[in-house]
């Protein structure tokens, strides 16, 4: 599991109360049945103390003085109720919880932090050298060659596929194109995902509704924000694309990527199993979401550059044809294959 989140402390019950709140970062929709499905109501087989509390209970309880129950110590749940951690741990509790941590991308370390204290420090990844994709930036060195990639893809554009209604969709303001979370549910049907997976509108609409508020963060930002200081676009994907599980499919790419897409047209790229997968020579990769996600933003990062270095015969051709920077990125990927196989 690649580490996430590491937690430095020097107590046991400081690091634990750590992790538990790594926890609440990387899964910030989980609620108190949540976590009680995740940790082990009880870790330690010597002694049988609940893991988590809500206040009310805490309270009517009397049991103030067995949980974390200062103002920066309650867990905070999505409907506003606290909920407390137990305070005590014993050796082999904690060595149970830090084992389950390490499966979660969480790491415990100890360390010289001030005693009553934790500190939290999220670990940046170096998706390019974890995805080691194929490389597209030499395949489209030459704009010669994107173009007619482009145009063969646009010639033999799949059936299902509504370019009109697509561009009318996505040149709406963001905030219009999320009133309409069930356009978006049908157009991923049109372009095959209810194959993928059976999932129903009401699974869908509940997932959008759950990214939302990371996609909100997002919707100003474009493509070519990837070629700065992309760490805050990077956050917000990791968590939509790791900790708010989209489709009942294991593999989320594709579905990923298309859903956001039509969200996000200026940001995200739409990923297609047959062309785009198949171009970077990923396909075996597909259904570890670890390692989808290091696909996902190696990518982005990538058709980034490509962008850059062709940044004014694309623009020029965004104006010319509607279609946004990322959507005549996606047809020069699957123009390339449709060429190769000629």
């Amino acid at each position: 599991m690649i580490t996430r989140i590491k937690v430095y402390g020097k107590e046991q019950n400081r690091i634990a109360l750590g992790i538990v709140k790594a926890f609440l970062e990387l899964h910030p929709k989980a609620d108190l049945s949540s976590l009680a499905s995740h940790f082990p109501v009880r870790i330690d087989n010597d002694c049988s103390k609940i893991i988590f509390m809500t206040e009310n209970d805490i309270k009517s309880q009397r049991a103030q003085s067995a949980f974390f129950t200062k103002k920066d110590e309650w867990l905070i749940m999505p409907d506003g109720e606290r909920v407390g951690l137990m305070s005590s741990w014993s050796k082999n509790s904690f060595d149970e919880l830090v084992k389950f941590a390490k499966k979660e991308g969480i790491e415990a370390i100890e360390s010289d932090e001030p005693t009553g204290t934790y500190r939290l420090e999220w670990v940046k990844q170096d998706y390019e050298k974890n995805a080691k994709l194929q490389d597209l930036e030499s395949e489209f060195k030459s704009f010669q060659k994107m173009e007619a990639c482009i145009k063969k893809a646009e010639e033999d554009m799949f059936s299902g596929y509504n370019p009109k209604g697509y561009l009318n969709f996505i040149t709406k303001g963001y905030d219009a194109r999320c009133k309409d979370g069930k356009y978006v549910y049908h157009t991923l049907r049109l372009w095959g995902l209810d194959r993928i997976s059976p999932y129903e509108e009401q699974y869908f609409l509940k997932y959008y509704n759950d990214v939302k508020v990371y996609m909100d963060n997002l919707s100003r930002c474009k493509l070519e924000d990837f070629n700065g200081n992309s760490g805050k676009i990077i956050e917000n994907l990791e968590k939509i694309f790791l900790y708010v599980r989209p489709s009942t499919n294991n593999s989320r790419l594709v579905y990923d990527s298309k859903a956001l897409h039509l969200f996000l047209p200026d940001l995200i790229i739409p990923m297609d199993r047959k062309y785009t997968i198949t171009a970077l020579k990923k396909t075996h990769q597909l259904g570890d979401v670890k390692k989808e996600l290091d696909i996902f933003i190696a990518y982005h990062k990538m058709m980034a550059k490509i962008y850059k270095s062709h940044k004014n015969e694309l623009d020029k051709m965004h104006r010319e044809t509607g279609y946004p920077i990322t959507k005549l990125l996606d047809h020069a990927v699957i123009g390339f294959e449709l060429l190769k196989k000629k």
